[in-house]
C-alpha cells in the first residue's frame, strides 16, 4: 500500500523486525538487483521485476544509488549474448551486452562527474522506483555506493563531496516509509571501520525518520553493537553447517542478522556463488533455522543479480514457501536449539511447545 508502515527492529525481540506501531512481525526475504536503476531499465521494466518479487514472496530489494559497473562494456546493446564459461571472467559477470552501465547520479560523464551537481532526472527515477516498491510493500535498501572502478576514491572519504552525496540521498529519500540504508557495498575494500562509524552517525543525524541503517562488508560483522547500525549484514557462503553456524556466531549481538550474499543461484553443484537451486534452498533454510534472514541473488543467464532483470533461477519460487512457513510461526519467539538434535540436523524451538527440525540432506534425527 502507498502508506506502508515502516519496518523497525522489534524493541522486545531485537533479533527480529516488525512493522512500526504494531505487533506484526516482518519476515525478511531479500532480493539483489544492483543496477536496478541502470539507464537501460525504464520504470516498466523495474515494475515487472518488482511484481515478480511480490509473486515469489520477496519483500526487500537491495540496489545501488550510485556506482560504476565492474567492467567497461563496449559491446553494442542487443548484440550476441556471452558464450558459456566462467562467468567471473565474462564482462560484468556475464551480463547481456550494454545492459549494465554507470549510474548517472551526477551531472557530467563517468570518471569526470561534477560531484557538486546532482542529475535531477536520475534522482526522480530513484523516487519513482522507491515509490513503486512502497506500493507493493517492498523495503528499498538503498546502497549508497560500490567499489567498482574506484568511484569512492574519486569523491574521497569524508570529503565535502561524499558528505553531500549521503546527505542529499537521505534528504531526498528518508521520507519514504520503506527505505533502509546501506553505507556501501564491500565498503571494507575502500573505507575504514572508523569511516563507517563516522558516516553511520552522520546518516543517523541527518535522517529525521531514523530509517534502519547498516553496512555491507565481507563475512565478518565489524560494528558489534554500535548504535548507528540497526542490523547485522554479512556476506558468507559455504555448507549448510557453516551458514547456520555463522548466524549463531552473532547470536549475542541484539540486532537482526541478514546474510546478504550466501551464494547467488547458478548451476554449480556446490555451495558458494553460482550454486544451484538446491544449494540455495538448503542454505537459506539453514540460515532461517538459526534465527537469521537471507537475501537471494540470481546469477543465471544474463547475470540478473547485477542487471536488475528477471532471471531464470528456480530457487526464487521455492523460497516463497520458506517465507510462508516461517511467517506462519512465532518465529521471533523461537530459538536455535541444535543441541536437541543429532549432527546434520538443525532445530529452532520454543522448548516444550514448538519444534521445527530441518535436515538439509534428509534422513532422520532424534529429538
Amino acid at each position: 500500500p502507498a502508506g506502508m508502515r515502516p519496518v523497525i527492529v522489534d524493541p522486545e525481540r531485537p533479533k527480529h523486525f516488525l512493522f512500526a506501531e504494531s505487533n506484526r512481525h516482518f519476515y525478511h526475504l531479500g532480493w539483489t538487483a544492483y543496477h536496478l536503476l541502470d539507464p537501460t531499465n525504464d520504470l516498466r521494466q523495474i515494475e515487472r521485476l518488482l511484481d515478480y518479487c511480490v509473486s515469489n514472496g520477496f519483500n526487500k530489494v537491495r540496489f545501488l544509488l550510485t556506482g560504476y559497473p565492474r567492467d567497461v562494456d563496449r559491446r553494442q546493446r542487443g548484440g550476441p549474448p556471452p558464450a558459456g564459461g566462467d562467468k567471473w571472467r565474462q564482462i560484468n559477470y556475464g551480463s547481456l551486452p550494454g545492459e549494465v552501465n554507470p549510474l548517472p547520479a551526477w551531472v557530467g560523464q563517468p570518471h569526470r562527474y561534477d560531484f557538486t551537481r546532482f542529475n535531477l532526472a536520475y534522482w526522480q527515477k530513484v523516487d519513482r522506483a522507491v515509490a513503486a516498491m512502497r506500493r507493493r510493500g517492498i523495503i528499498a535498501t538503498c546502497i549508497f555506493t560500490i567499489e567498482k572502478q574506484g568511484l569512492p576514491k574519486e569523491y574521497g572519504a569524508l570529503t565535502d563531496a561524499e558528505k553531500l552525496l549521503y546527505r542529499y540521498a537521505v534528504a531526498r529519500l528518508a521520507a519514504f516509509s520503506n527505505v533502509w540504508w546501506d553505507l556501501g557495498n564491500e565498503h571494507n575494500e575502500y573505507r575504514s571501520r572508523d569511516w563507517a562509524r563516522r558516516m553511520g552517525r552522520l546518516v543517523k543525524r541527518w535522517d529525521p525518520y531514523d530509517r534502519l541503517c547498516s553496512a555491507h562488508a565481507y563475512a565478518e560483522w565489524l560494528y558489534d553493537n554500535d548504535a548507528w547500525a540497526d542490523y547485522i549484514i554479512t556476506q558468507q557462503y559455504g555448507s549448510c553447517a557453516k551458514v547456520n553456524a555463522w548466524v549463531l556466531k552473532y547470536a549475542g549481538i541484539p540486532k537482526p542478522y541478514i546474510n546478504e550474499e550466501y551464494g547467488y543461484e547458478g548451476s554449480l553443484a556446490k555451495p558458494g556463488h553460482g550454486q544451484n537451486a538446491d544449494w540455495v534452498r538448503k542454505c537459506h533454510w539453514s540460515i532461517a533455522v538459526a534465527g537469521g534472514y537471507g537475501t537471494y541473488g540470481d546469477w543465471t543467464f544474463g547475470a540478473p543479480f547485477y542487471s536488475g532483470h528477471i532471471g531464470r533461477g528456480r530457487a526464487a519460487g521455492q523460497l516463497r514457501w520458506l517465507k510462508r512457513t516461517f511467517a506462519s510461526l512465532p518465529f521471533a519467539d523461537m530459538r536455535p536449539r541444535n543441541d536437541l538434535v543429532s549432527r546434520g540436523a538443525f532445530c529452532l524451538a520454543i522448548p516444550g511447545r514448538l519444534y521445527l527440525i530441518y535436515l538439509p540432506d534428509g534422513g532422520s534425527t532424534k529429538l
